[in-house]
């Protein structure tokens, strides 16, 4: 596969806006600042760049959908089974472990069964979220190419446009 300059670059700002974010939340967030010029530029900092995760997202889909090796269901499954499945499993059972151990050692009551819950629904801990998110991408993706083939690039995009007008419907309503 080539290398994207343009994506590459696209990266490199998304990893920025997300540096941008963490250290908004260091400034903005803690309402003892002596000085407001702190709280308005951490705000700006936190509220601004709150696109890194779909640009992430994009570029792997990007990226995804060019390779016309991932129209092989039995190689890309094996593929994305081994890279993304079996590290995100074994990163949450470590996580939802990491978790009990710190309930218990806080002195916490400890409950396994929402933890189990947690870590077979997909959220063992906060960011996990992303891996979970990024399998469900990487299980259409056959899919996606292959419809991609039959309709067009054209109808393709507006079909994908489509689903974007849904998701923000359903953002703002919950309809669905």
């Amino acid at each position: 596969m080539v290398r994207n300059s343009r994506l590459d670059l696209l990266r490199i700002v998304a990893c920025v806006m997300v540096i941008a974010v963490h250290v908004g939340t260091l400034y903005g967030m803690d309402p003892n600042q002596r000085e407001p010029y702190y709280f308005f530029v951490g705000n700006l900092f936190h509220a601004f760049p709150r696109t890194p995760v779909p640009l992430f997202v994009m570029i792997s889909g990007g990226f995804l959908l060019a390779n016309e090796r991932n129209k092989d269901f039995q190689a890309h499954y094996k593929k994305t089974f081994w890279r993304i499945i079996v590290p995100t499993f074994w990163f949450s059972l470590g996580y939802t472990l990491l978790s009990l151990g710190f309930a218990q050692l806080k002195g916490e009551p400890v409950d396994w069964i929402f933890s189990v819950k947690s870590w077979v629904l997909g959220w063992p801990y906060y960011h996990m979220w992303y891996m979970y998110m990024i399998i469900g991408c990487y299980a259409v993706t056959p899919f996606l190419i292959r419809l991609r083939e039959k309709v067009g690039n054209h109808l393709f995009a507006w079909i994908g446009v489509l689903f974007l007008i849904i998701g923000l419907i359903n953002y703002q309503t919950e309809v669905l």
